[in-house]
This record gives C-alpha cells, sequence and structure tokens, in this order.
C-alpha cells in the first residue's frame, strides 16, 4: 500500500496510464477537495479511507493494462 506522500507520484503513474485524478476520487468515493487537501498537507486521510484509495488505484492502473 502506498502513502499520502507519494500523492504526486500516483498522479504521475495515472496520467501515464491514462486514468484522471477525478476517476480514481470517483472510484474510491471521495471529493476531488479531499484529495487536494491531502496532496497541500491541509489533512491527513484516515486509514480506511487511504485504503479505499489505493485500492481504487490499483484497479483502475490493471484495468488500463488491460485495455
Amino acid at each position: 500500500m502506498r502513502h499520502p506522500s507519494e500523492i504526486e507520484e500516483m498522479e504521475r503513474e495515472l496520467s501515464d496510464h491514462g486514468v484522471s485524478v477525478a476517476r480514481l476520487c470517483e472510484r474510491a468515493e471521495i471529493q476531488a477537495t479531499t484529495w487536494w487537501r491531502w496532496k497541500t498537507g491541509k489533512t491527513e486521510p484516515a486509514f480506511s479511507r487511504w485504503t479505499k484509495v489505493c485500492a481504487a488505484f490499483d484497479e483502475l492502473l490493471a484495468l488500463s493494462d488491460a485495455a
């Protein structure tokens, strides 16, 4: 599982796979503003929410690789 400090790296990987951050947020059932607050360090994600984000991230990358 990734750490919230890796958000920018995650964004690069999503972009490399043609997946938007908006799509990740939608799949993980979080608001884009929540992602932005995590990215800027204004808040930190709860473990349960971050786990969901990581699962969505892995699923989206797998789907893009399969396409």
